[in-house]
């Protein structure tokens, strides 16, 4: 893990405007993961991984960490997301974490 650096993720409506018209980059603390899955896709394979499991799809790395991602959406929406907000958000926003 010495020498990688994660690629951030960037939303497909980033560049057309973002969320509510303005462009929100998030920085993100940490990542914790193994050496083997400390590759430079590892925020986009994260942030997909979250997409699906909120769409109610399995990922072989379900778990409590979802939760974070679910609060900090809420948090821009102001109140609860569905499914679709969770999409719209993440395909709004940029994201970079390290």
């Amino acid at each position: 893990m010495k020498d990688v650096i994660f690629l951030p993720w960037e939303g497909e409506n980033y560049q057309k405007g973002g969320f509510n018209g303005k462009k929100i980059l998030v920085i993100g603390e940490s990542f914790y993961c193994s050496e083997e899955e400390a590759v430079a896709t590892l925020t986009t394979n994260i942030v997909e991984d979250y997409l699906a499991i909120r769409k109610g799809e399995y990922r072989k790395n379900n778990g409590g960490w979802t939760n974070t991602y679910l609060k900090f959406e809420r948090s821009l929406k102001g109140k609860e997301t569905t499914p679709e907000d969770s999409q719209k958000i993440w395909n709004s926003i940029a994201f970079y974490n390290s």
